[in-house]
């Protein structure tokens, strides 16, 4: 009886740690959307999570650590979906294109604010030192790369066009669906799915 107590106390005491480090995840994201990463103060962060800068302090070292730790979660949590669709593919390559496409699409729809925070800082060549942008996209590009070749040998995906050059593409309209349902979802007659876009992918849009 004393053992069961004390395990649900304790999943209650991790409940609730997880529950501060969102919230402070989540105002950190809403004011680096808003503001910028250094136009934000760590006061107007804990203020937002309603925590104190202890609180904040005893999950994120500091700033940098919290804004490091949005930026690995965030993608680790992309490629490792993306790894995992692409290892386990076999000849269905039909599924494994709409995983893909539907990871882009998962994200936009549930976490739009994580979505343009990547968004603003992984082009501007300002966060290098914090992440390695181009090589985790250089590494989802050769995992999708190696997919298409595999794809060709099997004589699912026409061999007269480069692998590479089908991951680039995929990808374009993958990440055109995410933009679209992240910024504006009111121009959308519906939402993208992944069958529509796979669909367009394989046979083109010549009548």
């Amino acid at each position: 009886m004393r053992n069961n107590r004390f395990e649900t106390d304790k999943k209650k005491e991790i409940s609730s740690e997880e529950s501060t480090s969102e919230r402070i995840v989540t105002a950190a994201l809403k004011l680096f959307c808003q503001k910028g990463y250094e136009a934000t103060a760590v006061h107007e962060i804990v203020d937002e999570a309603k925590v104190t800068k202890p609180v904040l302090y005893y999950y994120f070292k500091n700033k940098e650590a919290l804004f490091r730790h949005i930026i690995e979660s965030s993608l680790s949590e992309f490629q490792s979906k993306l790894s995992q669709i692409c290892s386990e593919a076999s000849r269905d390559y039909r599924s494994a294109l709409k995983s893909i496409v539907d990871i882009y699409i998962e994200g936009a729809r549930l976490y739009p604010d994580r979505v343009r925070f990547i968004h603003t800082i992984t082009f501007s060549g300002l966060y290098d030192r914090v992440f390695d942008f181009v090589g985790f996209w250089k590494k989802g590009l050769e995992e999708v790369t190696n997919l298409f070749e595999k794809g060709q040998k099997d004589k699912f995906f026409r061999d007269d066009v480069s692998p590479r050059f089908l991951a680039h593409n995929l990808f374009a309209l993958a990440h055109g669906a995410m933009n679209a349902i992240t910024y504006c979802p009111d121009f959308l007659e519906s939402e993208p799915s992944s069958e529509e876009i796979v669909e367009l992918f394989l046979k083109g849009v010549q009548k």
